[in-house]
């Protein structure tokens, strides 16, 4: 029995359709599939469909009626469709990311179903429109760095009650970041602190160890606290690692605005830190891009040149987003922009992405705006391991910090830890898919073009913390990068 002459004129209409899905896949090597199966629901529509077999070359296509027998020798096997929406191929069960009834395609990669339409809404102009935002932002995500953000605390594992010292606290510092390069990463960023347990206070130093180990890591910081340090020194400091790790040097300036006591330390008043930063940040940039330097600011110069002189850019980022100052200098001086964003969700800070963007002026240090982003990170196999593993020890650091805050800045405001709200919020917490799903929705909505990810943190032990960050790289990184 032939085909009615309506589902006959149906299959022609679509044929224009589902051609163009194949070539969109055809267009994006860099999705990595299985094969392509596409089941019909008779012999005589699954042998029209055949016709396409020849237009696929990666990934293979596969043909199947009904029952599932194979009627396209591209694949060999018996597949078969169950009620749990996977594929058996020869009794081994594979999840296909896309599913679409009644004219069942699978593209089996062993991804959880992203999405699931009846044949009309899978040949439709929306369809195909999502089918080739996803592709855009693979291609997107494939441009995205990855790096490694280290605070250094020292705290006690609330499992066990034992802790670091202090050299085997700045061990794991560059031996995390060696296992970053090996997994894919693209930078570390390590912060700076003075007189608290946070131990990293003199970041230039651990940078240039690890520098030592790594061949293609970029040496930045996650912040230099450029309000509180001479812009002179930190030009040599940072200059000095850029020449010894030929172009591998970066900073990212911070204001160090939740810890006044900083200022304290350093004999500064408090209520300059704003004035200081921005003094400090545009002197910074003017010796190391000139010699001769002249100012009249707050850290005056008549006529001097800081050495070594970089090898590179030496790129300087302004870390900022919870002012508008922050955003603006940035701005104003082509400066790449780190957003704070372990505090708050991504949504929070798109109103000061598009402010940054608006502005953007073209300098020396960047033609175009430069976005990146951090948060802290856990990922195991599933998501239940994930979210019950990571609680004892980001509960364990959140307040910690908080107390920390307080002590060195009295009127600033405390936050709660709520783990729902921060793991499903500024935290990243879940299986390898959710995290990739969140890194995606995170670029998506901010423009990212580096995301840095804190997985060392409350005490977690090295036993734990290697392995994450090795899944991370495994099945994270891959699926981005």
């Amino acid at each position: 029995m032939g085909v009615s002459r309506g589902h006959a004129q149906m299959v022609a209409d679509s044929q224009d359709r589902l051609f163009r899905v194949v070539r969109e896949y055809e267009r994006f090597p860099e999705i990595e599939h299985d094969f392509v199966l596409f089941i019909a629901h008779s012999s005589e529509v699954g042998g029209l469909f055949l016709n396409f077999a020849q237009a696929i070359t990666e990934p293979a296509c596969v043909f199947a009626h009904e029952g599932g027998h194979v009627v396209d020798q591209g694949q060999r096997g018996r597949i078969e469709n169950d009620v749990a929406g996977r594929v058996n191929i020869d009794g081994n069960p594979r999840t296909p990311s896309f599913v679409a009834p009644n004219f069942n395609r699978y593209i089996v990669d062993e991804q959880e179903i992203s999405h699931t339409c009846t044949l009309p809404e899978f040949l439709s102009d929306s369809f195909l429109g999502m089918l080739s935002a996803r592709n855009r932002r693979t291609l997107e995500m494939a441009e995205l760095e990855f790096g490694l953000l280290s605070l250094g605390d020292l705290l006690p594992d609330p499992n066990t009650g034992l802790c670091r010292t202090e050299a085997e606290r700045h061990r794991t510092l560059v031996e995390q970041a060696v296992l970053a390069e090996q997994v894919g990463m693209h930078a570390v960023h390590l912060g700076e602190h003075h007189g608290s347990s946070y131990q990293l206070s003199a970041p230039a130093v651990v940078l240039a160890a690890i520098g030592e180990r790594t061949s293609t890591l970029k040496l930045s910081t996650g912040v230099t606290l450029v309000a509180n340090l001479d812009p002179f020194r930190i030009a040599e400091d940072y200059a000095t690692l850029d020449v010894l790790f030929e172009g591998r040097a970066e900073i990212v300036a911070g204001r160090g605005s939740l810890f006044a006591r900083t200022f304290e330390i350093f004999g500064q008043d408090p209520k300059q830190s704003r004035a200081l930063f921005t003094d400090h940040v545009e002197l910074l940039l003017d010796l190391l891009r000139n010699e001769d330097v002249h100012a009249e600011g707050l850290r005056p110069l008549q006529g001097e040149t800081s050495r070594p002189r970089p090898f590179g850019a030496l790129p300087v980022w302004v870390g900022g987003g919870t002012s508008n100052e922050s955003i603006d200098l940035a701005a104003r001086l082509g400066c790449p922009l780190m957003l704070p964003s372990v505090f708050a969700p991504p949504e929070a800070f798109a109103p000061m992405v598009e402010r940054y963007r608006e502005n953007f002026v073209p300098a020396q240090q960047g033609a175009e705006p430069f976005v990146g982003a951090c948060c802290h990170c856990h990922v195991a196999a599933d998501s239940q391991q994930a979210s019950d593993q990571f609680r004892v020890w980001y509960q364990n650091y959140w307040e910690w910090v908080q107390s920390l805050i307080k002590s060195y800045t009295p009127h600033a405001e405390s936050f709660e830890f709520d783990y729902d709200r921060l793991s499903h919020g500024p935290a990243m917490v879940g299986s390898p898919a959710q995290i990739v799903d969140r890194i995606g929705r995170s670029k998506d909505l901010l423009g990212l073009d580096r995301m840095i990810f804190m997985f060392d943190l409350g005490g977690i032990p090295d036993k734990t913390l290697y392995p994450n960050i090795e899944l991370f790289g495994a099945e994270v990184v891959p699926q981005v990068a």
